[in-house]
């Protein structure tokens, strides 16, 4: 629906996160602000992909940050379950 330059650019980013490492998930819709002008006889719609872009980009975003924070949280378990058994062992 956004065309066919749209949807290349939104399968470029995902698969640029997707090659660093990064699993990204997009919803089927996306959301855009459609300006309605013209007259019945004319109409003009105009779209603003550019805010779709950044909403794309913030998911992307907030994906890679719960990725980063789960291998935090996998670390320190890691981390304290080494140190827990070399606390048992004295």
């Amino acid at each position: 629906m956004i065309g066919s330059k749209g949807t290349s650019l939104i399968d470029n980013m995902v698969s640029q996160a997707n090659n660093k490492g990064i699993p990204v998930k997009l919803s089927d819709s996306v959301h855009l602000q459609v300006a309605m002008g013209g007259s019945i006889m004319k109409p003009s719609l105009k779209t603003d992909l550019r805010e779709s872009v950044s909403g794309v980009a913030a998911n992307l975003k907030n994906q890679a940050t719960a990725l980063v924070q789960a291998k935090v949280d996998s670390a320190k378990a890691v981390v304290k379950d080494s140190l827990n058994s070399v606390k048992t062992r004295q």
